[in-house]
């Protein structure tokens, strides 16, 4: 059977506890999940700064600039669930997730 996630924990009204709490109650799974969501964001937060900045078509630069905070809130939502709770700011350049291999 198929389970479908409960996605509530990236509400923004969670407290920095309850994420941390949920971080550290991942599975080795799910936080392998949540280490590829922060590298698939990272990646997706650049393309979409690169886009924002130097696109040639004016409205997919405005979709990418609209979209980018989205985005970065997503990366530092995953980033502080993988890294229990601790925000690591908004760096793209280094991947702040710890393997668990």
């Amino acid at each position: 059977m198929l389970r479908i996630p409960d996605l509530s924990f990236f509400t923004p009204k969670r407290s920095r506890s309850s994420i941390f709490l949920a971080s550290a109650a991942l599975s080795p799974l799910q936080r392998e999940y949540m280490t590829h969501m922060v590298e698939d964001h990272q990646k997706d937060v650049s393309a979409f700064q690169t886009e924002a900045q130097q696109g040639q078509d004016p409205d997919v630069k405005a979709f990418a600039s609209q979209t980018l905070p989205t985005l970065e809130e997503h990366l530092q939502q995953a980033r502080s669930i993988v890294n229990g709770g601790v925000n690591t700011g908004t760096s793209t350049s280094s991947p702040s997730p710890t393997n668990t291999r």
